[in-house]
């Protein structure tokens, strides 16, 4: 056989059966590029045979694999074999919008994978059974679905599994429901509108990503401890060492905060010369009063001690006088530095972002820095919407200042289409090119004519000012075609 009619083959997967068939046809053709990128790694790998065939599992039908253990012992050469899988076990995280489902029964935990997903609201503790195939991943496999049924009634989580800190990076307990606890170094609104916080916990910096919008104020989480719930997935490198901790959480509920953290005033005085004889980065927050200036491209902190403190490249703080500084040590290079810093105005403002106006327009919202809208301003807004995609979840509104793109939290009814005039309350992000609106709840009001569209002209066009914004091109038409399966 020829190494194309292997990579065709390779690429032809049953079409989706799912008790869901929204979304089938995307993912359909997301698979088949995926099985382009992977038939051209297991080649590499030498998991494909010469002629390009993916070596099949023997007795496929016969003997499916029945238990998440099952399918994680499988080597790289025997998964991407393809062996038929059929589990059952209870969902421990599900996002319909980013395709993430994570099952789990009594012998292990599992990403699953596959068009079902599209769309789907899979109820935590609800136990579903999951037919497809085994496929090679990293670190270990996961599993491509073609039907997911489930049953009538959730059912209880799996108790919480507390790991070690050799468990954490082993990948033993990769995707597992696990319970961490330890101080909140960071809670701010990420680029997709969900709360973010990093979790100092075990030795490492967690990162805790909430899918349901967090209904409490959250800067005054930095510096608490807490204890999380959640789906444990830890990165590694090509060598197989551990380099990152993420925690998928579903809902605020599953945040409990242990301690509260200390006033911005209450944290005592630290000098730079201290923190740097340290051997050990401080779990919680310190406090240096010095000036910040900017030397060889480094922004240094330097206080009475007369010690430069280096301050890492994630902070927003600029170069001024005189000022009292928050912030976490953690080690870059060997050496210790500040990072998530705060100005001590800045954090006592932050404890109380209910005192923050709402913001009625679109254009008080595009006006926002990055930084102002991570603070999660307050929204109320009544807008036209201009475009909406069920499946992948994206909803662009109008109103008379502007274009926005609004994130739809799970859970927000009813679905708007396009033309509602819509009431829209929920909070900014900072989004991935420009402030979002992460919504909480909506209420349709009446369906509306669009407003005229400008005319775009490229000697006025700026993407600042027309992103999410309707508009009508005008000039020479060149050609037309598809990218990734949309029209373009």
């Amino acid at each position: 056989m020829k190494g194309r009619e292997g990579l065709r083959r390779f690429k032809q997967r049953p079409a989706s059966t799912d008790i869901s068939s929204v979304g089938s046809r995307h993912s359909h053709r997301r698979r088949h590029k995926c099985g382009l990128l992977s038939a051209f790694f297991l080649t590499a790998a030498g998991m494909v045979s010469p002629g390009g065939c993916v070596r099949r599992w023997p007795e496929a039908a016969k003997h499916p694999l029945t238990t998440v253990e099952q399918v994680r012992r499988l080597s790289p050469e025997a998964a991407a074999a393809q062996p038929p899988v059929r589990l059952r076990g209870a969902v421990t995280f599900s996002d319909g919008a980013l395709w993430l489902l994570f099952v789990q029964d009594a012998t292990g935990a599992i990403r699953v994978e596959g068009a079902p997903l599209a769309g789907s609201a899979l109820a935590r503790g609800r136990m579903i059974e999951v037919a497809g195939t085994a496929s090679a991943g990293w670190p270990s496999p996961s599993v491509i679905s073609t039907s997911i049924h489930m049953s009538d009634q959730p059912g209880p989580l799996p108790a919480p599994v507390k790991p070690s800190a050799q468990e954490l990076i082993s990948g033993r307990l990769q995707y597992r429901y696990v319970e961490v606890e330890g101080p909140v170094k960071s809670a701010v609104i990420d680029r997709g509108g969900k709360l973010a916080l990093v979790i100092r916990a075990l030795g490492w910096d967690i990162r805790a990503l909430v899918r349901d919008l967090f209904p409490s104020e959250t800067h005054s989480l930095v510096d608490s401890v807490v204890r999380a719930h959640g789906v444990l997935v830890t990165s590694f490198d090509a060598r197989g060492r551990a380099i990152g901790v993420k925690l998928w959480v579903a809902a605020a509920k599953d945040i409990a905060v242990e301690s509260i953290a200390p006033a911005a005033e209450e944290v005592p005085f630290r000098t730079a010369r201290s923190i740097l004889s340290r051997t050990e980065p401080s779990e919680h927050q310190v406090r240096l009063r010095g000036s910040v200036s900017r030397e060889d491209g480094k922004l240094l902190l330097r206080d009475s001690s007369g010690v430069p403190l280096r301050a890492a490249k994630n902070n927003t703080i600029t170069t001024r006088g005189p000022v009292d500084i928050l912030g976490f040590t953690t080690e870059e290079r060997g050496a210790p530095v500040l990072t998530e810093c705060r100005l001590v105005d800045w954090a006592r403002k932050g404890r109380r972002p209910s005192s923050l106006p709402p913001l009625v327009t679109v254009g008080q919202i595009k006006a926002l820095s990055e930084d102002q809208a991570r603070v999660g301003y307050p929204v109320r807004l009544q807008v036209i919407v201009t475009y909406r995609n069920p499946l992948a979840n994206n909803t662009f509104a109008i109103d008379e200042t502007g274009g926005i793109y609004l994130a739809l939290r799970p859970g927000v009814q009813p679905a708007p289409q396009y033309g509602d005039r819509i009431e829209v309350e929920g909070s900014v992000g900072p989004g991935d090119f420009a402030p979002i609106v992460s919504v909480t709840s909506l209420r349709i009001t009446d369906r509306q004519p669009l407003p005229p569209q400008p005319i775009l002209k490229w000697n006025n066009f700026s993407p600042e000012s027309q992103t999410a914004r309707g508009w009508k091109p005008r000039g020479w038409y060149i050609r037309s075609g598809r990218k990734g399966g949309c029209a373009c």
